[in-house]
């Protein structure tokens, strides 16, 4: 989503009901995976000309090294088409960036998937922020678009977050089409000679992090996945909550098929979130949830009051660039935390981390529901013993994590203690 203040409609619910339990099994995959897996025909294309780091968009932010860096690689960024799933009937194109940046002689580069949110599109930008990072990067847009230049003539359906499209064909629905866009873009990245194929994450915004977690829980290629606000189990904490109710059946339907919920059990890469508490799209209660599916390795970032959005919002925050090193690139260990513990009032958990921290603090809230409009509180946690952090949680407490902060500044937290269904 481009920007904070203009990024979706939306109607708080009154109520927050816990996501429940299907009984019957997950429909199955209507992708055609073995087509998905297979790098996609592709050709730069002279549409679209890269315009270097004027277009990075990171307001107040317009001198940093990264920024410079970024500017160094005009001309290694390029525009492309590459060769979409049929949408009613007749032949797509999706349009992307790919940027590689100078790599050593005889070395391959790590590389990201970028996956854009609500009203965005591919962003060079992107791009070339991961390129100055020294990954090499591709950003497609998922909406049937062209940067720049609105509609593209050969482009996918663009209505996502359309709760009654279940009564078109499968392969006519927006979720069908961008979850397959994601998955061919990965495909052709890794098939760059530049690039180690061993070596690609994911990482996407908003409606991005939504497909990213389907992507995760389908293509089991990635090395390391990053959703950014949260991103599944609409119909119980999320804005789109009334509108997903008003569309009965076929909104029921949309959910079985398309919701995140129903692809992150599959998941098997290390996924972590990085989300806000208030934030206006995916609420906490949510966010518990779907870290709960995860059977593997799993962790949470959560942000404080995190502004929506892309360029600083949802692109730049330190965590992002810490875990794709971690995982791309063998970079420093990230904090660790264990199952939260609880006996009565006391709150304790087991955190690991190779370094000494700045601090660990708990983060709670009495609010009921817990919504974004939630009032979160901090409190230091100054009783750690031998890698465990003990705090009491305050009367009236109905959700609470713990956030251990590095000495340069990263956020990473506990699940998520939940206390406020009945």
């Amino acid at each position: 989503m481009r920007c904070a203040t203009t990024l979706f409609t939306m109607t708080l619910a009154t109520a927050l009901a816990a996501p429940a339990a299907s009984a019957s099994p997950p429909p199955p995959v209507p992708w055609d995976m073995a087509a998905l897996l297979s790098a996609p025909p592709w050709q730069e294309t002279a549409v679209v000309k890269p315009l270097g780091a004027q277009t990075w968009g990171y307001a107040g932010n317009l001198n940093t090294p990264e920024l410079r860096a970024a500017d160094e690689t005009n001309g290694k960024v390029k525009a492309v088409f590459y060769d979409g799933p049929p949408y009613q009937g007749k032949p797509t194109k999706v349009f992307a960036w790919i940027g590689i940046p100078t790599a050593e002689p005889g070395r391959r580069l790590p590389g990201m998937v970028l996956v854009h949110g609500g009203g965005g599109t591919a962003y060079e930008s992107w791009v070339r922020l991961w390129n100055a990072r020294g990954y090499a990067a591709i950003a497609m847009d998922t909406v049937g678009n062209i940067q720049g230049l609105g509609r593209n003539p050969e482009g996918g359906p663009g209505n996502c977050g359309d709760f009654a499209e279940t009564d078109k064909p499968v392969p006519d629905q927006w979720t069908y089409h961008a979850v397959s866009a994601v998955i061919l873009a990965h495909s052709l990245l890794r098939s760059l000679p530049e690039v180690d194929p061993a070596r690609i994450g994911i990482t996407g915004v908003s409606w991005g992090g939504f497909l990213t977690c389907i992507a995760a829980g389908l293509d089991h290629r990635f090395k390391c996945v990053i959703p950014i606000y949260g991103c599944g189990y609409l119909t119980a904490a999320s804005a789109w909550i009334d509108r997903i109710h008003e569309q009965g059946d076929k909104g029921k339907a949309w959910c079985a098929l398309w919701d995140p919920s129903v692809y992150l059990p599959k998941v098997r890469t290390p996924i972590y979130w990085l989300a806000g508490t208030n934030d206006a799209a995916y609420w906490m209660t949510a966010l518990n949830q779907l870290a709960r599916l995860i059977r593997g390795k799993h962790s949470l970032s959560i942000l404080g009051d995190m502004p929506h959005g892309h360029g600083g919002p949802g692109e730049a925050p330190l965590e992002i660039s810490a875990i794709a090193a971690h995982y791309l690139k063998d970079g420093p260990a990230l904090p660790e935390f264990g199952k939260l513990r609880l006996q009565g009032k006391a709150l304790s958990v087991k955190c690991s981390y190779s370094q000494e921290l700045k601090e660990l603090t708990l983060h709670y809230t009495s609010a009921s529901p817990v919504d974004p409009k939630a009032l979160w509180l901090t409190l230091p946690i100054p009783d750690v013993s031998k890698g465990r952090a003990r705090c009491q949680l305050p009367p009236g407490t109905t959700m609470a994590f713990i956030n251990a902060m590095t000495a340069e500044g990263l956020r990473f937290s506990s699940d998520i203690l939940d206390l406020s269904a009945p």
